[in-house]
């Protein structure tokens, strides 16, 4: 659950196509205003525009918590490079900003192949997006059956069994 990832000494969070920021921050709000921060926090931006990178680690640094936080950033699109598991990861608006061809959840599996913990997949709710989402869920599925992987599907499917939309005209 998500209280036990907070009683880490150390929290280590990636934020996968940060943009400015905004996943991370929200979290470190939730963070502090409930008063169960861990001890020190390891936050790993990882996005392909360095400017928008730039504004996120400003932010965050900014953020008030400077002392606990050990912020990273990177450009890296392969996540094979990267040597360290996470207890949290987001994505957000990341199939929905990914160029559409068949490699599109593979570097989202990158991300789940990281995680220890929790993974939050936020993606706008238009039809391709959606669509995109739906495709990714079942393959997540298909992967935790098949190497006997626990995973909690918490929305928008409050169910792991197949998406009754995947394969259709139709998205939610």
């Amino acid at each position: 659950d998500a209280q036990s990832l907070i009683n880490h000494k150390t929290l280590r969070v990636l934020d996968f196509g940060c943009g400015p920021g905004t996943a991370s921050l929200a979290f470190l709000a939730h963070l502090a205003s409930n008063k169960t921060l861990p001890l020190s926090i390891e936050i790993d931006l990882v996005d392909s525009q360095t400017k928008v990178m730039e504004i996120a680690k400003n932010l965050i640094q900014n953020f008030g918590m400077k002392n606990r936080i050990n912020l990273n950033v990177s450009t890296h699109r392969n996540l094979d490079t990267l040597e360290k598991s996470y207890d949290i990861a987001f994505a957000v608006n990341v199939l929905n900003e990914l160029p559409s061809d068949n490699n599109d959840r593979e570097v989202l599996l990158q991300v789940w192949d990281r995680v220890k913990g929790v993974i939050c997949l936020i993606e706008p709710a238009h039809r391709v997006a959606s669509q995109r989402l739906i495709r990714f869920r079942s393959r997540l599925i298909e992967d935790a059956n098949k190497n006997n992987i626990r995973l909690h599907i918490l929305a928008p499917c409050t169910h792991q069994l197949a998406c009754p939309l995947y394969r259709s005209k139709h998205w939610c």
